[in-house]
């Protein structure tokens, strides 16, 4: 008799633990979903006839800036610092040119902080293709500055605010020069040089730039600036031929 109670109450014991574990996994799952929940973005549903908005935030990067996991305790705080890839915004207008859900591209720019003449190009060939897909672009901006600018240049229609300006300045470059200041410090510099084109250490050496540096400064900047021009000016010709 004793036997058969012990063994009913093993029994119940092990319903009891299994029904524990079973609450306790439920419970872990009930938590996970609400933390997903509370930090998941909702997936957009594209309507037909929808406009793809191109709106980049930060500078235009290769990489995002810092290690991946910081940035995902960061993205989940949302305090991710404001950076936008490259790749995630040529894959996008890609990706859109073939979509028969989306008939335009608009470009909101006024958030994009930077971004090198390269990358700008690579953006501005995925704008060219969208618009030969036979798809309009349209840009419309609250003020534009040079790189704003850069791609604007590639819709088909451009919009500025009436009150907004174009600040377009040219490209520049701006050298230091401490000589003075390390002679009245007493610090002794051991340049070694070989070859004329060698300024990288003329900030230390002189006090203006020298004949070669300026020459080679007016250069690059020189072709730089020539690019820019030609590019915009060839987009704004094929945007008034549509």
């Amino acid at each position: 008799m004793l036997r058969a109670i012990g063994r009913a109450l093993r029994w119940i014991w092990s319903g009891l633990d299994g029904l524990r574990k079973v609450l306790h996994l439920l419970l872990l799952v009930l938590i996970f979903a609400a933390i997903g929940s509370l930090f998941s973005r909702p997936i957009p549903l594209v309507p037909d006839k929808a406009a793809l908005v191109v709106a980049p935030r930060g500078p235009i990067v290769e990489q995002f800036t810092g290690d991946p996991l910081e940035r995902a305790v960061a993205d989940s705080l949302r305090r991710t610092p404001s950076e936008t890839r490259l790749r995630d915004v040529v894959e996008a207008i890609e990706s859109a040119k073939t979509d028969p859900r989306i008939s335009a591209l608009y470009l909101d720019l006024g958030g994009m902080d930077g971004g090198g003449i390269v990358k700008l190009h690579e953006i501005a060939d995925a704008v060219d293709a969208f618009r030969a897909a036979g798809k309009p672009v349209i840009a419309y901006g609250d003020a534009y500055d040079q790189r704003q600018y850069y791609l604007a240049a590639h819709a088909d229609e451009v919009y500025l605010d009436p009150y907004g300006v174009v600040y377009v300045k040219g490209i520049a470059a701006y050298e230091y020069f401490v000589k003075d200041a390390l002679d009245k410090l007493s610090v002794d510099w051991h340049v070694f040089r070989v070859g004329q084109y060698k300024s990288a250490v003329e900030m230390f050496t002189r006090n203006d730039m020298s004949p070669a540096a300026r020459e080679e400064t007016l250069s690059w900047t020189g072709s730089l600036w020539g690019t820019y021009k030609d590019d915009v000016a060839k987009a704004r010709r094929a945007g008034l031929r549509r």
